[in-house]
């Protein structure tokens, strides 16, 4: 059996952030390797440009101070956003870019069930 990656609360208060890429910090909450089930946190420093692809199994985020811009829209406005892109959206490129004051956000991803309906389009 694989192990599952966890923190404890007393771990997280250790602030183990790290430096993922210039002004992008991950801090890693949870991970099991047999689901690919993937939950982080990341800060980003402001106008921070973060490239990547959506996962399999597709993702949320919350973005609980701060913001980002992407191609889907401007999550910048004062308040939380949260967001979701389905599992059908595995593999599809993103560019997000910090806002001015930069943002923190909990990251989900690879647990959406992929899309079994009849109407998929």
């Amino acid at each position: 059996m694989k192990k599952i990656i966890t923190r404890t609360d007393q771990e997280t208060a250790k602030d183990k952030w790290i430096e993922k890429e210039k002004g992008r910090f991950v801090l890693e909450l949870f991970y099991n390797p047999s689901t690919k089930e993937h939950v982080r946190m990341e800060r980003w420093d402001p106008d921070v440009v973060v490239r990547g692809a959506i996962a399999e199994g597709g993702e949320e985020i919350l973005a609980w101070e701060g913001g980002f811009k992407e191609d889907e829209g401007d999550y910048t406005s004062a308040g939380m956003h949260w967001g979701r892109n389905p599992a059908s959206s595995a593999g599809k490129s993103f560019q997000r870019v910090a806002g001015a004051s930069g943002c923190q956000l909990l990251i989900k991803e690879g647990h959406l069930p992929a899309d079994t309906s009849s109407n998929k389009q």
